[in-house]
């Protein structure tokens, strides 16, 4: 493989990833958009995060508290 192919497929990778952080973004305002509450919003999005990176349900729930809105 040419050093340009390697570039490009981890470009690639990158691109990939940070893209799933948009997604469940997307995720939780079209659940909220839909009428939800929003810890079901959230849940919905929390559900597509990555396994390796996704809290826990009480994880989220502390932190949902700790807001100050």
């Amino acid at each position: 493989m040419v050093w340009s192919d390697l570039f490009a497929a981890h470009l690639k990778a990158v691109i990939e990833e940070e893209a799933k952080y948009y997604e469940v973004t997307r995720a939780v305002l079209v659940a909220h958009l839909h009428g939800n509450a929003p810890q079901v919003a959230v849940e919905t999005g929390r559900k597509m995060v990555p396994t390796d990176l996704m809290p826990s349900f009480l994880e989220v729930e502390a932190s949902l508290q700790d807001l100050k809105i």
